[in-house]
């Protein structure tokens, strides 16, 4: 027991102080084309993946198999933009389809008020005009005046709204 030291600083009072060297933090290779890799081990250590011919064979096929995976990758990004170019232009069809489903549904409803229109006005103007035989010629002016407006609004009707957009 008389061999451990005895320590004044235990580090308990909070006297430590800080080692001044500075230590560099180096960032290790980024490790990003594994063909590269397998190249360099097929190059200097051809026996520990299996010979000359094996290791040469491995590089070839881990080349091959980067340039495939790299030209994958750009078709798909391609096919990705393409995809995201069609689904907007859809959307836009889309759109396009509904205004025009709403506006077919107004211009049917606009269609049967207009022809609700004429046959009310065609049936005001025959009364005027029975009015105006029997000298009611006041009432028979005004009741053939507005059938003629209902007519022009049932002939009209339609005209009022027809861009394509």
């Amino acid at each position: 027991m008389n061999e451990i030291p005895n320590v004044d600083n235990k580090g308990s009072e909070g006297a430590q102080v800080a080692e001044s060297k500075n230590l560099d933090v180096t960032d290790s290779p980024p490790f990003n084309d594994m063909s590269q890799v397998v190249q360099g081990l097929a190059a200097n250590h051809t026996k520990s993946l299996g010979g000359e011919l094996a290791s040469k064979l491995l590089a070839g096929s881990f080349t091959q198999l980067t340039k495939d995976l790299n030209e994958s990758r750009k078709d798909v990004i391609k096919l990705r933009n393409k995809l995201d170019a069609k689904s907007s232009e859809c959307q836009d069809w889309k759109e396009t389809a509904i205004k025009r489903l709403e506006k077919l549904k107004a211009s049917s409803r606009v269609r049967k008020i207009g022809m609700v229109s004429i046959t009310i006005g065609a049936t005001v103007i025959g009364i005027g005009v029975e009015l105006y035989k029997n000298k009611f010629n006041t009432i028979a002016i005004v009741l053939s005046a507005l059938g003629a407006l209902l007519l022009l609004i049932g002939w009209f009707a339609d005209l009022g709204d027809n861009d394509d957009s």
